[in-house]
């Protein structure tokens, strides 16, 4: 499991980066805007070791679709954020 320590300097370095559209710092969660007014949360570290992700329908809130991705973090910032960058661009067309 990534360290509470380790997991808040990810995401903010995510978002300090611009890669991510929103984040939610008392919620620990990352977001990207995807057209037709839907959001991807996508957040490294969420559930254990997983990036945790699912795309929610900005009007309603309702939850179109979920899933975990295990991701092999290294806990060495740059490598992540690469992680993170690529299994955002594939899940972006997948859920597009």
């Amino acid at each position: 499991m990534l360290s509470p320590t380790y997991f808040e300097s990810l995401i903010k370095t995510i978002a300090n980066r611009g890669i991510a559209d929103i984040l939610d710092p008392r919620a620990g969660t990352l977001s990207v805007f995807l057209p037709k007014g839907r959001t991807l949360y996508l957040t490294p570290g969420w559930w254990g070791e997983a990036l945790s992700w699912c795309v929610e329908e900005n009007d309603y809130g309702e939850v179109e679709a979920s899933g975990s991705i295990e991701a092999p973090w290294t806990g060495i910032i740059d490598s992540d954020v690469a992680l993170y960058v690529s299994e955002l661009r594939r899940l972006r067309k997948e859920v597009s």
